[in-house]
């Protein structure tokens, strides 16, 4: 499998750690808007 291919299949773990949805707006506007300490909290959650 291609990176690109397995970037994808993580992307809607991303988007739901990050949002608490499946469906939202861009990925890169929500993680701007949010700012880097609460996109990498949001993220931290998701691993621990």
């Amino acid at each position: 499998m291609n990176d690109a291919k397995r970037s994808v299949g993580v992307v809607p773990f991303i988007r739901i750690a990050i949002t608490g949805s499946t469906r939202s707006p861009d990925l890169h506007a929500i993680t701007q808007a949010l700012g880097a300490e609460e996109t990498v909290r949001r993220l931290d959650n998701l691993v621990h």
